[in-house]
This record gives C-alpha cells, structure tokens and sequence, in this order.
C-alpha cells in the first residue's frame, strides 16, 4: 500500500493491491518519504523498494506514536520489536523455563496422587506457583493445604495471610 501511494504521489500511475489497505495515513505515510528521500526508491528494484519502503513506514509509525506518547507524558526507556525476542533466543529460552514449570507442577501433582498427605510437595507447589507462575489463586491454594496438613513454614502463613488481607470485605 506505501509503494502504491508512494508512486501516487510522485506523479505514477500504480493501483493500490486488491489488498491494499486503503487507510488516509498510508498517504501521510507516503507524503513523508517522499519529503524524506524524493523519488530516489523509483529508481530501485520493486521489491527492494518496497523493502526499504516498510523499514521507513514503521520507522515513521513508531515516530508518530513516540510523538503522541510524549504528548501524553509517557516515556518508555527501550522500544524493541516483537520479533527480536525471536531473532535472539529470548522467546525459545522463556518457552523452555515455562516447560519445565509445567513439568514440575505435573511431577508434584503426581506426587501428590501417590501421597496427598505429604505436606512438603503443597509447600513445593505454592512456591511454584507463587513466585514462578505467578498465579495468586494456585499459591494460596497450595499453602492453604500445607498447613491444613501440619505444615509450619511460615512464609506460606504470611501467604495466605496477606491474600486474606487483600480480600474486599464480604457483605452479610
């Protein structure tokens, strides 16, 4: 859709593709590169300009939205794209580590088939839960069983304790 607006505007005959998007910014889009680097992208190849072209377009996109961002107040330290999480092993690593939860949790459910009484497999699994998954709801759950069975580790006390605190009081 740039390379078609991109070309309209400097005067070519090129339709937008039957799917195009036909949004006003992608001719605001194209105004700016063209105030940006003239028709020097006609002069390439069509795909390589059209390369070039959604390098530039994000590039301004991103602008816009910093632009009204800081408008609003709001700075972010870093801005990355989502597909360097991909490009650099960050999103197969975290994949791996949230595996290997999933693996754990399953292990300690089991162990808790075999012997739902054993008290220390709860308090393995509310930290699991607690401080890995970050799931609030399982990690009560879990150390609200260790003590029901006999355990004394207090973090787990001062767990539920607080997720009690945090409650909204009950109407009656």
């Amino acid at each position: 859709s740039v390379y078609a607006r991109y070309c309209q505007q400097l005067g070519r005959d090129e339709p937008l593709p039957p799917d195009g998007y036909p949004g006003e910014y992608v001719v605001d889009l194209a105004r700016q590169v063209v105030e940006q680097r003239g028709p020097a992208l006609l002069e390439l190849p069509r795909q390589e300009a059209i390369q070039q072209l959604a390098a530039l377009s994000t590039e301004l996109v991103l602008s816009w939205i910093r632009d009204d961002l800081a408008a609003m107040n709001v700075h972010f330290d870093r801005w990355f794209f989502e597909q360097e999480l991909f490009d650099n092993g960050t999103f197969e690593r975290t994949m791996a580590i949230l595996r290997r939860f999933a693996e754990a949790e399953k292990a300690l459910q089991q162990a808790l088939v075999v012997n739902p009484s054993y008290s220390d497999v709860y308090l393995s699994l509310g930290d699991l839960y607690a401080e890995d998954l970050k799931d609030k709801n399982k990690a009560v759950e879990a150390y609200r069983r260790y003590l029901e069975s006999g355990g004394t580790e207090n973090k787990a006390k001062e767990y539920v304790d607080q997720a009690e605190a945090s409650k909204p009081a009950s109407r009656k």
